[in-house]
């Protein structure tokens, strides 16, 4: 009902998919009802499907198969061979360091593998520390760019990273799943 209220578009698609990733590291007494739900988002999706990044369609696809749902993305959602080079080239995080931190960590090893398989020459390292260690002081200060999931995070890491960060910028997604963080790194480096 909730799913159905709150509109279309790809604003709305990253907060939906937290939400399934949610329902994946932590599932529904009852299996039907989740994928009542997941499927509820795939048809939202698939009414206007060119309204979803290619990037969003891979995470509900991956998330449904994950819970046992294999779905495919629309024929019309693909991007051809041409589109696909231009969006790539218009961002490029080859050679750069990223740092993820969340203490989600399996949500920051999948933000990790879509970001490795986007740009393969990226130094993409992943930090859960609870307290502001010098491993995490280091990665913080030597990062190209820094993604903060502050819905995940704990506080005496945050003081630590923002102080190392100094000047640079410090990405906070707007939600604490792989597909927020993927749109934020994806557009700062637009």
């Amino acid at each position: 009902l909730m799913q159905g209220a709150c509109g279309a578009g790809s604003s709305v698609a990253d907060i939906w998919l937290d939400m399934l990733e949610l329902l994946v590291l932590y599932p529904c007494l009852k299996a039907s009802d989740r994928e009542e739900l997941f499927l509820s988002v795939f048809n939202s999706f698939s009414v206007s499907p060119l309204r979803y990044s290619y990037t969003q369609w891979q995470a509900l696809i991956q998330l449904c198969c994950e819970i046992g749902v294999p779905l495919a993305i629309p024929e019309v959602a693909v991007p051809n061979e041409r589109s696909e080079e231009q969006q790539i080239s218009t961002v490029d995080l080859n050679g750069k360091r990223i740092a993820i931190y969340t203490l989600t960590e399996s949500v920051a090893h999948r933000v990790r593998d879509k970001l490795l398989e986007l740009f393969p020459d990226a130094d993409v390292r992943i930090n859960s520390d609870k307290v502001a260690t010098e491993k995490l002081k280091v990665l913080a200060r030597e990062s190209d760019y820094f993604i903060f999931s502050w819905l995940s995070s704990a506080h005496q890491a945050f003081y630590a990273i923002k102080a190392e960060r100094k000047n640079r910028p410090l990405l906070q997604p707007r939600g604490k799943g792989s597909s927020s963080m993927l749109s934020c790194i994806l557009d700062c480096s637009n």
